[in-house]
């Protein structure tokens, strides 16, 4: 239990391996909003092989672009000068590298944070909006949970309680959710199935209407002998195969 006062960001590697414990195989993808976005929070992803994808992180998008060559050389790029930044390497007292510009103010002094907050929103412009929707799936259950909430207020009393009660209502919002899914992925192969069957048909008609005339071009008392070829013959294909499927 912790005060309502704590940070988003000291939340996140204490519930990775409170998720860990419950699922047996090994998380290998974290998704959260830039309120969980730290340094530290970065380096644990990658010391356990997690990848962590961010929605959005805190402050505005930069105007500067930060890129690294083959050989590891940084390059500042002005979006709104549209020009390439000459920079000067700086090595603070702490041994901190810093890369230096002059503006029109002055001098500005970026450090590897700022580059590292860069790349972070580069990637997040470059996640494929399908790892992006998983997360709004776990925002949407997180509503429909206290949505019945008389007054916001709960009815029951404990934390055991409340616990029951959540993991109860996920589950059943979840269920609820997958159904509608499966449903969804059911109509969508009954269209195509009969999508599928139209056109079998339609080739099944065309192949026998080919073969009958083959054979009875020459002979037409053929079709005047049996019904069922002379009404073939003036039947259209849209309408043999609709009265067909039908």
């Amino acid at each position: 239990m912790r005060k309502a006062s704590t940070s988003d960001v000291d939340f996140l590697q204490d519930d990775i391996a409170k998720a860990q414990e419950v699922f047996p195989d090994k998380i290998e993808a974290a998704h959260a909003d830039g309120a969980y976005h730290s340094p530290d929070n970065q380096q644990f992803c990658k010391d356990n092989q997690i990848n962590l994808y961010l929605h959005a992180i805190q402050g505005g998008k930069g105007r500067y672009q930060f890129n690294f060559s083959e050989d590891g050389k940084i390059s500042i790029f002005d979006t709104i000068d549209n020009k390439i930044i000459e920079y000067l390497n700086v090595i603070c007292k702490n041994d901190i590298e810093k890369w230096r510009i002059k503006t029109e103010k002055g001098y500005r002094y970026f450090t590897q944070k700022d580059v590292d907050g860069y790349l972070i929103r580069k990637q997040i412009e470059e996640t494929p909006i399908e790892i992006l929707q998983k997360r709004n799936n776990v925002e949407a259950t997180i509503f429909q949970l206290g949505y019945h909430y008389p007054n916001a207020k709960s009815r029951y009393r404990g934390e055991i309680k409340h616990q029951m009660w959540a993991n109860i209502r996920c589950l059943w919002v979840n269920f609820v959710r997958i159904l509608k899914y499966t449903k969804q992925l059911c109509q969508r192969t009954l269209f195509f199935s009969k999508y599928v069957v139209k056109s079998l048909l339609s080739e099944l008609y065309i192949a026998i209407r080919s073969s009958l005339t083959a054979i009875f071009q020459r002979n037409l008392s053929g079709f005047e002998k049996y019904p069922i070829l002379h009404g073939l013959r003036k039947i259209g294909l849209s309408d043999w195969t609709q009265s067909v499927y039908c």
